[in-house]
């Protein structure tokens, strides 16, 4: 967006899901990103990409060398997680019912509210995690951390892209909703590759 319209200076503010909701509804921002379909009557939400979810661990950790476990075996390791009201952890919560294991049951060592944090916190050896694919490929592709497959668990989430429809937006606005609506199908293939695999030239 940015090469095709060099004029426009982008402003990202990272906040809460809850926080998005608030400012969009009483219009202190033109558009939100959240991991949670944001249901209201003055909203317009629309998908913007395809979120992966994965387990990480520590290059040392004994599940590391074979990147594979079972969910059962997650209730004896130390995990760290997000807030319980974030998108990761509403997804992992659906995620392990399958399983018949739930939050209160795993041995959540640390919650921190940033993703980031908890990557990097992982490749201290503090415990496990999941988080988004996105999140971890610099750790991954650096060796930091270590992806685990669990037996049986898929984890995905759809990002929305949202508005509110009282709030008029500039030239400008307009031009960058329609172009990442434009992208859908892009971001959810190439784009997403590009950000995922730092062994691939971009």
């Amino acid at each position: 967006f940015q090469r095709q319209y060099s004029a426009v200076l982008p402003r990202v503010k990272i906040m809460g899901r809850g926080q998005v909701f608030e400012r969009l509804l009483n219009e202190t921002i033109p558009i939100g990103i959240s991991s949670k379909l944001l249901d209201h009557r003055n909203l317009e939400s629309v998908p913007l990409f395809e979120d992966h979810v994965i387990l990480i661990a520590h290059p040392d950790h004994p599940w590391a060398e074979y990147g594979r476990a079972l969910p059962a075996d997650l209730i004896d390791q130390p995990i760290i997680v997000r807030e319980d009201t974030s998108g990761t952890c509403e997804v992992v919560r659906e995620g392990l019912k399958a399983f018949d294991t739930t939050m209160d049951m795993l041995n959540i060592t640390m919650e921190l509210g940033n993703a980031e944090a908890i990557a990097m916190a992982v490749e201290q050896g503090v415990g496990i995690a999941f988080v988004s694919e996105m999140v971890a490929a610099r750790g991954l592709a650096m060796g930091r951390v270590k992806k685990v497959e669990l037996e049986g668990l898929d984890l995905h989430r759809t990002v929305y892209m949202a508005r509110n429809i009282n709030r008029p937006f500039t030239r400008a606005q307009g031009l960058f909703w329609e172009f990442a609506q434009s992208q859908y199908e892009h971001l959810n293939t190439e784009i997403w590759q590009s950000l995922v695999d730092f062994s691939t030239p971009v």
